[in-house]
């Protein structure tokens, strides 16, 4: 019975410490899973903190050179291989380069003057005595000199006349009127030209007409002067979007706009003769169809933004280089990036070198394709392992459209970047910062307009001032408006 009773004891002495450890073992394993939940946070931390270093360091490494920001806005820093940072001295003398297209002034014929005089001595500049005699060769001296401006004041009395026949009343029309303002056409082209080419605000503007001719203008009447302009323009506008919806090729661009202190977007689409600016709150694929139209069969020169998708599109190489500059120096994929750059950086010397005419069309092709096929295979391995996930995407769109990237070398009307639209589009960003954009839609609209207006006139060489106050008296006065087409595409 003694041994039972200490067996007995024995087992439930094994069984408490069984409990004991038990309870032990649980709260243990419940700190274990505590310590991985908080290990899992801390690793799922540590991940998007990260990615956000990186997307931080991204930010710092943009420059002109790997994103879309204006070359402006880069640091004393920036610099890279083929790149002079700024400081950094140049061999180059200063002044125009050997080669460069002459800048130098028209010579001045005497049959060019608007009058000639004889500037003939009366004495001696060093005695005093009187001279006499005349020259038989004197020295030509041309100069320039604004006459002194005044503004030409008419009071008209317009008479009306019954007629005997059929007894209607017609009254007389003041020449060069627009509408029942004070103001002539060529006066509201003037105003029109310093608001949208010469980028016056309407104070300025108003303050330099009151400077050199003693009229005072105010704003409000700038903009009535304005939405007579833009009403004049709607047709000739008009004429060169559509001239633009029947083009082989044109290149297009967009800007952020604000309207009414809303986020709007300047468009740009154009030729090397022609230029059409549109205003607009989307930057969706409905704006550009809304230009060119759904069925438009030409090509569009642009960068990778999708609203331009529906079309054939060639892609400009200046976008894609910046692009394989970010992927080394901002996505983390240096191998990757480098090797991109110094093929598309070899392809764009070809390039020029047939543009150059030191290459005929098919040495350049024959050039450029063993690197196209180099391209393509690192396109892959990007797409496919680049360390950065950005790399990776824009490998990725590349590769799915080398047609796009590579269709100058089927079309020698294409070219291989977008230069063209980037200058026409540059000026309004500058008017976008003077101005931050419109107060609102009719001004808007004006400012396309106006834009449209000069930019195709200085593309063709035409004298915008001229133009606007024809436009501008044709359309107050019912005749045909003039065009802004070139003259081969209005015959056609």
């Amino acid at each position: 019975m003694l041994k039972m009773s200490v067996a007995g004891s024995e087992v439930k002495a094994l069984a408490a410490e069984n409990r004991r450890l038990s309870q032990e073992l649980c709260a243990a394993l419940a700190v274990i899973d505590s310590q991985r939940s908080a290990l899992t946070e801390l690793q799922t931390q540590n991940t998007t903190l990260s990615e956000r270093v990186r997307e931080l360091e991204s930010q710092l490494k943009i420059n002109s050179q790997n994103s879309s920001k204006p070359p402006s806005s880069d640091g004393p820093e920036v610099g890279r291989t083929g790149h002079r940072s700024r400081g950094q001295r140049t061999k180059r003398l200063r002044g125009g380069q050997p080669g460069h297209a002459s800048t130098a002034r028209t010579p001045i014929r005497p049959e060019d003057a608007d009058r000639q005089e004889d500037v003939v001595p009366e004495r001696c500049e060093r005695c005093d005595a009187p001279l006499t005699g005349r020259d038989e060769s004197p020295i030509g001296r041309p100069l320039y000199e604004i006459p002194p401006l005044t503004i030409d004041l008419t009071w008209y009395w317009l008479h009306r006349l019954r007629c005997a026949s059929c007894g209607h009343e017609t009254c007389g029309r003041a020449p060069d009127a627009v509408g029942k303002s004070l103001f002539g056409v060529r006066i509201h082209a003037l105003l029109a030209v310093l608001v949208g080419r010469f980028r016056q605000s309407k104070r300025l503007a108003g303050e330099l007409f009151e400077m050199i001719y003693g009229v005072p203008l105010p704003a409000s009447t700038i903009c009535d002067m304005e939405k007579r302009t833009s009403a004049a323009l709607e047709a000739p506008v008009e004429e060169v979007r559509a001239h633009l919806a029947r083009s082989d090729v044109v290149h297009a661009d967009e800007t952020s706009w604000r309207v009414a202190k809303n986020k709007a977007w300047l468009w740009l689409v154009a030729t090397e003769r022609v230029a059409f600016y549109w205003i607009d709150r989307s930057r969706g694929g409905k704006v550009i169809r809304g230009i060119l139209g759904a069925d438009f069969k030409g090509v569009v020169v642009v960068d990778r933004w999708s609203a331009y998708a529906r079309y054939v599109r060639a892609f400009c190489w200046a976008h894609v280089l910046r692009d394989f500059i970010a992927m080394s120096e901002r996505y983390y994929s240096e191998w990757h990036g480098v090797r991109l750059e110094n093929d598309g950086r070899a392809v764009m010397r070809i390039w020029r070198a047939w543009r150059a005419g030191t290459l005929s069309r098919s040495e350049m092709v024959r050039a450029i394709e063993p690197i196209r096929d180099r391209m393509n295979t690192v396109l892959t391995w990007t797409r496919d392992g680049a360390p950065g996930a950005k790399a990776r995407a824009i490998a990725g769109e590349l590769h799915r459209h080398q047609a796009c990237l590579w269709r100058f070398l089927t079309d020698e009307l294409i070219p291989m970047t977008n230069n063209l639209g980037e200058r026409l589009i540059r000026p309004s960003v500058i008017v976008r910062s003077l101005s931050q954009g419109n107060d609102t839609a009719e001004g808007a609209i004006f400012t396309a307009r106006i834009l449209t207006t000069v930019s195709t006139l200085r593309l063709q060489s035409r004298n915008p001032l001229d133009f606007l106050a024809l436009a501008i008296a044709c359309h107050a006065q019912g005749r045909p408006m003039p065009s802004l087409l070139p003259d081969h595409a209005r015959a056609t």
